[in-house]
């Protein structure tokens, strides 16, 4: 729980200063990020005189669309939002890590997708892992209720009223009745904290051992399906009630033998695969850049995150294939001669 008294820790000049440096990483050369660097100490002062006097206020989103792994609406602020968030979450992140169970693994350190899938396939070699519950949130994002996640944060995680206004103008920003914007650092941590709740009533109050989340997808394994039909009914009555949320069409029972498919891996006992449709997508990606339809550069970041996915997978080969090819093209004289 965050003290009175740590909202100074949020505005502290180094605090704002490696915030700033976090948040520019990648990006050195985008427009917005030159023009506040070039005055970099006068524009990290006018940020911490903002929050002093609490005059602060947030500037506008800019909406775009990512389509992988699948289509998503990103709400993204301007840069200077950008580092007041991870300056906040510098300051209130360890508070929260402090009641998140183990085996929450979205946007959380030494966590992550392979992570999740190294564990789910530790889980599934356990003799009694027969059946699973794979359950995912309807619209999860755009379907957390505001108002509760301004009452748990400051039951659970925060008494600092000057640290609460900073969060609530955060949430409130543009709010209409839509839940909370993907593509801030601040709301991955609000939608970890509001499904922490689950977490601790499953795996605490429960005693369900082999349960694990990432995000809004979450999976208890077990050997028996009454008893996971049981577990669902209990999900449903308690993120209905408590939450006011609920699940969509894909949550299911089934057999562990056929792997679970989690975190863009297809899961089994000590092994995991890339799902087919993400290796389709790595060959449209590939065609596309040998066709001249996408840059370089996006092709490098692109086959780069594809292939630090699926290595420790018996997938990793097709990627290594794909490199190869790929590197068959880019020496290939008459590419040299027209890329000078």
């Amino acid at each position: 729980m965050i003290k009175p008294g740590g909202y100074a820790l949020i505005y502290d000049f180094e605090n704002l200063y490696q915030a700033a440096n976090m948040a520019a990483k990648e990006k050195r050369y985008k427009k917005s990020v030159l023009n506040f660097f070039y005055n970099l100490e006068e524009n990290i002062i006018q940020l911490q005189n903002e929050l002093i006097w609490k005059t602060y206020e947030l500037g506008n989103f800019c909406y775009f669309k990512k389509t992988e792994p699948k289509l998503r609406n990103i709400a993204a602020l301007p840069f200077r939002d950008r580092i007041i968030q991870i300056a906040l979450c510098n300051i209130i992140e360890p508070a929260f890590e402090q009641r998140f169970i183990y085996d929450s693994y979205a946007c959380r350190v030494n966590k992550g997708t392979h992570a999740a899938a190294s564990r789910l396939s530790y889980f599934l070699g356990k003799p009694d892992a027969t059946k699973y519950l794979k359950c995912d949130i309807n619209k999860y994002f755009k379907s957390i209720d505001i108002i509760e996640l301004q009452k748990l944060i400051a039951v659970r995680y925060v008494e600092d009223e000057d640290i609460l206004w900073l969060i609530n103008k955060i949430l409130l920003h543009e709010y209409n009745n839509d839940g909370i914007k993907i593509g801030n650092r601040f709301s991955q941590l609000a939608a970890n904290a509001y499904l922490a709740e689950l977490d601790f009533y499953l795996k605490v109050k429960l005693q369900i051992p082999y349960y694990l989340r990432y995000m809004d997808d979450f999976i208890i394994i077990s050997d028996s399906t009454a008893k996971l039909r049981n577990y669902l009914e209990l999900i449903e009555t308690f993120i209905k009630d408590v939450l006011h949320i609920k699940l969509n069409d894909k949550t299911k029972i089934d057999y562990c033998r056929n792997g679970i498919d989690f975190v863009g891996y297809r899961v089994f006992p000590q092994n995991k695969i890339i799902k087919k449709q993400s290796m389709n997508r790595t060959r449209n990606v590939y065609n596309a850049w040998k066709g001249g339809k996408i840059t370089d550069e996006k092709y490098l970041a692109s086959i780069g995150s594809r292939c630090c996915h699926a290595k420790g997978t018996s997938s990793y080969q097709f990627y290594m294939n794909i490199l190869l090819k790929s590197l068959q093209v880019a020496l290939n004289p008459a590419r040299i001669k027209s890329h000078p």
